[in-house]
């Protein structure tokens, strides 16, 4: 669904455009490696949710949340 094309761009890159414009940074979490290299072209720090490419729609996602939290706070 977010690499669909809306507008002559794919969805993800409207979100990641609109973080850049007023964030300091902006996060995607993904395990598809399509949205993971659109978002790394587009500028945003990226990381699997799950760190094992696993994820699915019955994980709950504040766990993908604080991974990715202390992933990007390790970068910082």
């Amino acid at each position: 669904k977010n690499t669909r094309d809306f507008f002559g761009k794919p969805l993800v890159q409207w979100a990641i455009e609109c973080g850049t414009r007023t964030c300091d940074r902006v996060a995607v979490t993904s395990d598809d490696p399509v949205v993971q290299d659109l978002a790394e072209d587009c500028g945003a720090e990226v990381s699997d949710p799950d760190g094992s490419g696993n994820s699915d729609d019955k994980r709950q996602h504040i766990y993908s949340a604080q991974r990715a939290i202390k992933e990007w706070n390790k970068r910082a």
